[in-house]
């Protein structure tokens, strides 16, 4: 089975591959750190923009988890981490939300052995 099939079958099957992308996407804001070593201001300038930079991106990762939370928790679904069972289909894998009725059937229904 492929992470982009997890969802299959389930309602609201859109909003939670969303949801899955989000944090993906969301791990992936990375801050370029190279800056001019230049001595003096203009070197503390330099790295000065490259801390908002960092800055603005962990905002928006958190904003990302906290809508992620919010979503999840609307619709009843928790963030399951399959990676060591099912086959990466993009640059990350990506986890199953549902509740834990679905999860357990998912895992059954594909034999994913599983603690449970």
């Amino acid at each position: 089975m492929k992470d982009n099939e997890l969802h299959y079958g389930l309602e609201h099957k859109e909003v939670r591959n969303a949801l899955a992308k989000m944090l993906v996407n969301a791990g992936q804001l990375n801050v370029d750190w190279t800056f001019n070593n230049q001595k003096g201001w203009d070197a503390s300038i330099d790295f000065a923009k490259h801390q908002i930079k960092y800055f603005q991106n962990e905002v928006e990762k958190y904003e990302i988890y906290k809508a992620v939370e919010t979503i999840s928790k609307l619709y009843g679904w928790i963030e399951h981490d399959l990676s060591d069972y099912v086959e990466k289909t993009g640059k990350l894998y990506i986890s199953f939300f549902g509740t834990q009725e679905e999860f357990i059937d998912l895992c059954t229904t594909h034999g994913f052995d599983i603690e449970l």
